[in-house]
């Protein structure tokens, strides 16, 4: 999907290891901001976290980097990401509860 000329696209990641209670969401919303990313990140129940990230292609795959390095103190021991469709406009980029 193009944008005012730009390449955007909506991903789906789920990363897995040392990120709950490090201020991974908080962080990754701070790198989302300055990137200019919508969409979300939440905690799952089984401790992992759940984003969804739409924006240009390049921000995403910047953002989608920082997560995988892990932001402060995380420690990221896997990552999923794949592209979906953007079922609805994002506003901003929100932690989810």
């Amino acid at each position: 999907m193009t944008f005012n000329g730009e390449t955007m696209v909506c991903i789906k990641a789920l990363f897995k290891g040392e990120i709950q209670g490090v201020n991974f969401r908080s962080n990754t919303k701070k790198k989302a901001d300055i990137l200019g990313i919508r969409g979300y990140i939440k905690n799952l129940s089984d401790g992992s976290v759940e984003m969804v990230a739409w924006g240009q292609k390049e921000k995403v795959d910047e953002l989608i980097q920082y997560c995988k390095n892990g932001p402060d103190r995380a420690r990221v021991h896997a990552a999923e990401v794949k592209e979906i469709e953007a079922k609805q406009p994002f506003i901003d980029f929100k932690i989810k509860q």
